[in-house]
């Protein structure tokens, strides 16, 4: 009895952080973007969410929203570029569940190793996924100080700095491109490792 309570308490307490952290991934690009447009255009955010800012929800649903269009845009750019870039070049878990390089057989593939996975209880998806999380916001931050070292108002603070910015931002992209190609290489042997030792494990 006191096992299956403490099973239903942990169960519910990683819904909890589950959903806390679903909140963050959207909240933290949505956060940055806010701070960056106000440096870069702080009459127009003086005029915006200045006007907002006694309605502390209505601003916090706005941020959330910023930072959850941030978030799908970026998946499907990496989603559609990358993941089909790495897969090709047979750098990706998927190539594991794939007998060729076609794209056709991609999704198929996919399905097979989100599958195994689950099957799988000593795969360290917890650890991947928090590992991933950084490049995501990684990859969103390069996104950000680039966009906002092109397009800013004159004279504004990231006007005085845009250079700096720009560079800054180059220099994020390229680490997380590096840190993104780490990762696929690592769910790879991972997954080629856990999926020998299923198949060698007796039934």
């Amino acid at each position: 009895m006191e096992d299956k309570i403490n099973k239903i308490v942990e169960d519910k307490g990683n819904k909890i952080i589950d959903s806390i952290e679903r909140v963050l991934r959207y909240l933290i690009p949505g956060v940055a973007f806010c701070i960056l447009f106000a440096l870069s255009y702080p009459k127009a955010f003086s005029n915006t969410f200045c006007k907002i800012s006694d309605n502390n929800l209505f601003v916090f649903l706005i941020i959330l929203s910023i930072g959850m269009s941030i978030y799908v845009i970026h998946s499907q750019v990496i989603r559609f570029t990358l993941e089909r870039i790495v897969y090709l070049l047979n750098r990706s878990p998927v190539n594991e569940f794939s007998d060729n390089k076609c794209l056709c057989n991609y999704s198929k593939a996919h399905a097979d190793l989100i599958i195994h996975r689950e099957k799988t209880p000593d795969y360290p998806k917890e650890k991947y996924i928090y590992l991933w999380a950084i490049i995501h916001y990684s990859f969103m931050m390069s996104y950000l100080l680039l966009l906002f070292a092109c397009l800013n108002k004159k004279e504004s603070w990231v006007d005085s700095y845009e250079i700096y910015i720009g560079i800054g931002g180059f220099i994020i992209f390229l680490l997380s491109i590096k840190s993104y190609l780490y990762m696929q290489d690592l769910e790879k042997a991972t997954t080629a490792a856990t999926k020998n030792s299923n198949e060698t494990t007796p039934e």
